[in-house]
């Protein structure tokens, strides 16, 4: 019996040496970054980008918003503020393509969905005082200065009491009658 109580003692002193040596080896390499690296989510660089984006810091804002995607290639609001960036800065077929990809996730985003439409007509626009410009000057332009007051009308807000949604509707309704009777 002496010899069990001398091992059992033997085996608690070992098992008692790789518990606290265990528990001091964890505490020196637990897995921690480097003090000078920081670790970041999607959500703190769409904060960050939302941010810089409120300041109107549109180089800050878009590496956050890449930096959210690049964590998150389905980040719909790092992509809906890249367009809204990009549409700021007259990129409009950059801003277009943020919103499509938008749209092609998520069909129901309505604010990419109108965004999008506001794009279109404003590259519309281009084409259509390109087509203007390139006809003879003899020709009947009254249906595209019609549309085209129609696109000025709709882009700077109308009147004060202006509903963008009804005048979205009523502007698609006016290219569409002007587009059937070519």
């Amino acid at each position: 019996m002496g010899r069990l109580s001398v091992m059992g003692k033997s085996v608690k002193v070992f098992l008692l040496y790789l518990t606290v040596g265990g528990l001091l080896g964890c505490q020196n390499t637990a897995l921690k970054p480097p003090e000078n690296i920081e670790i970041h989510s999607v959500k703190s660089y769409l904060m960050q980008g939302q941010q810089a984006y409120l300041e109107k810091d549109w180089t800050s804002a878009i590496k956050s918003f890449e930096k959210a995607l690049a964590l998150d290639e389905n980040s719909l609001p790092a992509m809906y503020k890249l367009g809204n960036i990009a549409y700021r800065q007259k990129k409009l077929p950059v801003a277009r393509g943020y919103y499509e990809k938008v749209l092609a996730r998520d069909p129901g985003y309505n604010m990419a969905q109108y965004n999008l439409a506001v794009v279109n007509l404003a590259l519309a626009e281009k084409h259509f005082k390109f087509y203007t410009a390139m006809l003879d000057a003899d020709a009947d332009v009254s249906k595209v200065s019609d549309l085209l007051g129609h696109i000025y009308h709709f882009s700077t807000g109308g009147t004060s009491r202006y509903d963008k949604s009804s005048s979205l509707e009523r502007l698609a309704e006016r290219l569409q009658d002007n587009w059937e009777e070519k």
